[in-house]
């Protein structure tokens, strides 16, 4: 096998140390180099021009492994680059594979008693995208309207002069690949939180200190970590990202909204009248099951997403 890509070498996660290289290798495939004639080539994300050319001349079998949504990274969904591959895996978008959670060995928190109900938690560095489907903007619409919500995070308090630059990349980055535009990201460029507290060192302890959490995703199509970053600090998440369900996590555990400001001011609102201590309760059954650990947690995600290359390869 031979892997690569631009992010072939990075580790999967903040929280694992392991890069898609380690973990196939791990898995008992042997790792070389594209003139070596490999049976399976894994690209992670997207391929550099070198590997691109050479991965189109191969008759090996070919597997793309998406890890970001297309506003993230549209160039992993441009038709030039799909026609490259035999199969495509995106991580955190399908039943199949979810996005690997790292399960804190102590999700308990502190007491509820610690804990505000008045104010709701956000945690997410600012960031830009033209794509279609950008949630981003509406990040930020919420944490400069909404009064009640601490925003944590990196860049929220850079310049216009930065903001400005980093929409030009972001522009160039959609254009080049041809996909649908929206320019709602201008319409906040000049906001900032009205409530911004800094970047976390330790984002479950600062969770911690909330009953409530805003969890907007990248996308609607995507499921990252973040709604379980909320429930391991014990958060109620008013959340906007694909429906829970089709993961199977229980619709009793999260407020699941619309990507609109009303909606979410009224998820809040909604979120506030739980009773926590019930909803704790139910949430803490859930995530002590042994057949949700091992769905959900990185080790079982990458053993299925590394037996199914091992299928492909077999078959």
């Amino acid at each position: 096998m031979s892997v690569v890509g631009l992010y072939k070498d990075l580790q999967v996660s903040p929280h694992i140390n392991l890069s898609y290289t380690e973990i196939f290798r791990n898995f008992g495939f042997t790792i070389c180099e594209l003139d070596q004639s490999p049976n399976v080539i894994i690209c992670v994300d997207y391929l550099d021009a070198r590997s691109f050319a050479s991965s189109r001349e191969s008759s090996a079998l070919k597997v793309l492994i998406r890890n970001e949504p297309v506003v993230v990274l549209p160039r992993s969904y441009s038709k030039k680059m799909l026609e490259v591959f035999d199969k495509i895996i995106t991580v955190g978008s399908s039943f199949e594979f979810p996005w690997p959670q790292t399960f804190p060995d102590n999700f308990a928190g502190y007491s509820p008693l610690t804990r505000t109900l008045d104010r709701q938690v956000f945690i997410n560095s600012n960031k830009f995208s033209f794509v279609a489907g950008e949630l981003y903007s509406l990040r930020a619409e919420v944490i400069s309207s909404v009064e009640s919500v601490d925003t944590y995070g990196k860049d929220w308090e850079r310049s216009i002069f930065w903001k400005v630059k980093q929409l030009f990349i972001h522009l160039r980055r959609a254009l080049n690949k041809n996909t649908n535009l929206t320019f709602r990201n201008l319409r906040f460029i000049w906001r900032r939180p009205l409530n911004w507290k800094g970047s976390p060192v330790d984002k479950l302890a600062v969770l911690n200190n909330y009953k409530v959490a805003i969890v907007i995703e990248n996308s609607s199509t995507y499921l990252s970590e973040k709604l379980f970053d909320s429930f391991f600090g014990g958060c109620i998440p008013v959340y906007v990202g694909p429906n829970v369900e089709f993961f199977g996590i229980p619709e009793e555990l999260v407020i699941q909204v619309g990507p609109t400001l009303n909606e979410i001011r009224h998820g809040i609102s909604v979120a506030q009248a739980l009773d926590y201590d019930s909803w704790r309760s139910k949430l803490d059954t859930w995530l002590s099951k042994s057949e949700v650990r091992n769905f959900w947690a990185a080790e079982g995600v990458f053993n299925r997403l590394a037996q199914h290359i091992t299928d492909l390869a077999s078959n």
